[in-house]
């Protein structure tokens, strides 16, 4: 019956992947529309048990996409770079908690929950934006600027989320008991340790591919360090995030057919993606959406007005040219894996305060996984870096003006 779904989720998805690029939306949201008409929300075909049995496919794609991702980061590159596009990453990450605590405060909600909440706003979806810039073929300056800071915006979102984490404790329990070892330990351990991890996974690759049969027998060697670091992640509770994207940095940098290594992680991308986020749609609750009321309206405008502002403002402080300031935020509107994985963390380290952060947080998700992609196709439209042509809508134009006449 699981492979039965499965095939079907993967046939509905491809076909209305090709009605909503018909209508000029992206490929994205038409596999999160069939998984959100066929989990819980609607049929209830996929339910809790299917997409438990099917979890290790989600995070095989996720290690396949942040693997991918790691191939940005060149040291040659970086060096060009420096510290600019990490600026622009922390200027987006702040000015998205700030607003959307903020707004919440002025509600009157408790501050650990604010906190809280302003944290888990912060993080994006690299695997929607990831999807929409590859179906787009697009390149040029705003693509450069949104791949780097979607692969930075986890690890800065880490690093706050976990920074919180003691002075909620604090808030919640009082000074009692409260360490330096404690309040270090927590990102020192998952910080370090995935950046290790993600070495050793692509030391090992490069010494096989410098043997006399690394070239020609990469394949193997390849898929299996990169299930082999997924399961890892799972196992020790690092962040396959960060520890695929040093793999991937690792590769790009030293190993002398990164090329075909590339080329067999972007041969599994693809047929995964389907499954991602079609089973990522599934998992959404359209009910949670319905039942957050002013909090969630707060949350939901705030990250929005956060993403869009500071995406912005940090380009500008970065001294990105002036499309990046213009478009840049819509690019980091998409939000899934991380906020939900967060969301889970504070449920079972605070479940006192879990009630009323866990349907905001998984409802606004539906909102940005439908909105996200699209937003981010528009951007990449209006910045001219994809070779697909424009569609005139007035609904486009509405949201995102046209400075240039169309064609």
């Amino acid at each position: 019956m699981t492979l039965l779904v499965l095939g079907l989720l993967v046939l509905l998805g491809f076909v209305c992947a090709r009605a909503c690029k018909q209508l000029g939306l992206p490929s994205v949201t038409g596999y999160l529309l069939v998984g959100l008409v066929m989990g819980p929300s609607a049929m209830r075909i996929v339910g809790p048990s299917m997409l438990s049995a099917v979890k290790p496919l989600s995070t095989v794609c996720l290690a396949a996409i942040f693997f991918l991702l790691g191939e940005e980061f060149r040291l040659s590159e970086l060096r060009r770079l420096g510290v600019r596009y990490l600026a622009l990453t922390v200027t987006q990450s702040l000015a998205t908690f700030g607003l959307v605590a903020g707004l919440l405060l002025l509600l009157r909600t408790p501050l650990p929950i604010a906190l809280l909440m302003g944290a888990i706003a912060g993080t994006t979806d690299p695997a929607a934006t990831l999807a929409v810039i590859r179906e787009m073929r697009a390149r040029g300056e705003l693509v450069k600027a949104l791949l780097a800071v979607v692969a930075l915006n986890g690890l800065v979102e880490m690093a706050l989320f976990n920074t919180l984490l003691p002075v909620v404790e604090l808030a919640q329990h009082g000074p009692a008991g409260l360490t330096w070892s404690a309040v270090l330990q927590g990102p020192l351990v998952e910080m370090g340790g995935s950046s290790l991890l993600g070495l050793v996974l692509g030391v090992a690759l490069r010494a096989w591919s410098l043997t006399p049969q690394g070239r020609d027998a990469i394949k193997l060697p390849t898929v299996g360090l990169l299930l082999f670091g997924a399961g890892a992640c799972e196992a020790l509770h690092l962040s396959i995030l960060l520890v695929m994207l040093v793999f991937g940095a690792v590769v790009a940098n030293t190993v002398p057919v990164k090329t075909s290594v590339f080329d067999i992680a972007k041969w599994l991308e693809g047929p995964l993606l389907v499954l991602f986020f079609t089973l990522a749609g599934a998992s959404l609750h359209l009910a949670a959406l319905f039942s957050v009321g002013a909090m969630g309206l707060a949350y939901v405008l705030g990250r929005l007005g956060g993403k869009l502002v500071g995406g912005g403002l940090g380009a500008a402080i970065a001294g990105c040219p002036a499309i990046c300031r213009k478009y840049l935020g819509c690019g980091l509107v998409p939000q899934a894996s991380m906020a939900i994985g967060l969301t889970m963390i504070v449920q079972e380290r605070f479940p006192s305060l879990a009630g009323p952060i866990l349907p905001v947080s998984l409802g606004a998700v539906v909102v940005f996984e439908v909105l996200g992609p699209l937003l981010t196709r528009m951007a990449i439209l209006r910045a001219g870096e994809s070779p697909e042509p424009q569609r005139a809508s007035r609904w486009l134009d509405a949201i995102l003006p046209n400075p240039r006449p169309a064609p």
